[in-house]
């Protein structure tokens, strides 16, 4: 259950999102608008849905660093716990500062900067051949995907960096002692 904390967090921000996108159905879009527009209160109705869901994300994201560190056996793998924490706390900001603000912007980035840099730490960290050659490269699809000038809009990009998420956490939950 310990490693599931990750995808916990994921799965908790897609439930409150998905309610707050049938909400806003009527003018809510994936090319239109990122998933932070869902929490601007000047233009998203029950805007305290979809923040709520990033701060409570946030916190078991959180919580996931903490216990990636406390059943880690190396150093690199406590580093990467800690920028996961970072994340969480990063991702908990960006429920209080929502779309619109000043800092918003820069926080949704580093919400995803520091859970990847995390992971790779964390994979570099492994034992497990395949799982660190698994967070490099996801690491490695991260940047060129951010990099890349292909997507239609930044709510595409957001779904692709958060399927990463996805794929990093179902990797923890199975990767061996």
């Amino acid at each position: 259950m310990r490693r599931a904390f990750g995808l916990l967090s994921i799965i908790i921000f897609f439930i409150f999102t998905s309610v707050s996108i049938f909400i806003n159905k009527n003018w809510w879009n994936i090319l239109s608008y990122t998933f932070s527009k869902l929490g601007k209160p000047a233009l998203a109705l029950s805007s305290w849905i979809f923040s709520v869901g990033v701060i409570i994300g946030g916190i078991f994201m959180s919580i996931h660093g903490f216990l990636v560190i406390s059943h880690s056996e190396n150093k690199l793998k406590i580093v990467g716990g800690s920028y996961v924490i970072i994340s969480g706390i990063f991702m908990i900001l960006s429920g209080v500062f929502s779309d619109g603000t000043k800092s918003h912007d820069f926080i949704a980035l580093s919400t995803f900067l520091f859970f990847y840099t995390g992971n790779l730490l964390y994979g570099l960290g492994s034992y497990d051949k395949k799982i660190r050659n698994c967070f490099i490269t996801i690491f490695i699809a991260a940047i060129v995907g951010l990099l890349l000038p292909i997507w239609p809009s930044l709510g595409i990009l957001e779904v692709y960096g958060l399927s990463l998420v996805v794929i990093e956490c179902i990797l923890i939950i199975y990767e061996k002692d």
